[in-house]
């Protein structure tokens, strides 16, 4: 009975995700006109689900975002001034992360920038193989959200298989930097949760509890001006 009450669900989170569609298109595009009518900075945040981030255009491709934006398509806005992408690029293979950061890239206007926050598989690793607190603590985390959790090696399982990444590409700061780079992004840099040096960033991430952010990689990075 519970598969069948989650195959419902999920169905109809497709449905409404696909209905959503053609009007989310229409809100992105007149939501992108009104920021740039009323002269204001175009921030646009990415794979939001249903989060909102004041003064930012909150986007996404499943319901129930406002807005529908396909990061494989190059973006079709005006050029973009910060975008914030959360959870969003470990979702993704390595190749069609690539696209995703290549039509990112496009997008911005010169002296743009991104910020990335995804799990960080070093930091995890790390606090696995020395069995830290902050990994206990961790994994407490991951049983109150719901995480089918018994033993330390869970906090490997739930990065690599956890919300089906396994069905994408779970990065270090080695890896992430180096894809910003051959994208052609620069002045790479890591940041903490909730800190950046650029008032637009900060305080964006939703997991800000103290394990979770113990086990984030975040990294801003900028398009040539």
């Amino acid at each position: 009975m519970t598969s069948l009450v989650s195959l419902a669900k999920s169905s109809a989170f497709r449905l409404l995700s696909v209905a959503n569609r053609p009007i989310g298109t229409v809100r992105l595009r007149r939501d992108v006109a009104q920021t740039v009518t009323d002269g204001e900075p175009l921030r646009i945040a990415v794979g939001v689900g249903d989060a909102r981030y004041p003064s930012w255009i909150n986007t996404d491709i499943n319901w129930p975002a406002r807005n529908y934006l396909d990061l494989m398509k190059p973006w079709p806005t005006p050029p973009v001034d910060r975008i914030f992408a959360d959870n969003v690029i470990e979702h993704f293979t390595i190749r069609n992360g690539r696209v995703v950061l290549a039509n990112a890239l496009a997008a911005l206007c010169p002296g743009g920038g991104i910020r990335i926050a995804t799990p960080d598989v070093e930091r995890t690793a790390r606090a696995y193989l020395d069995n830290t607190e902050i990994g206990q603590r961790h994994l407490e985390r991951h049983r109150r959200h719901g995480y089918d959790v018994h033993y330390p090696v869970d906090l490997l399982r739930v990065t690599f298989a956890g919300a089906e990444h396994y069905l994408g590409f779970v990065y270090d700061y080695a890896s992430l930097s180096a894809e910003l780079d051959r994208a052609g992004f620069v002045r790479i840099t890591r940041r903490e949760a909730g800190e950046s040096d650029d008032p637009a960033f900060r305080n964006l991430e939703r997991r800000l509890g103290e394990t979770e952010a113990a086990t984030s990689l975040i990294v801003e990075a900028w398009r040539a001006g």
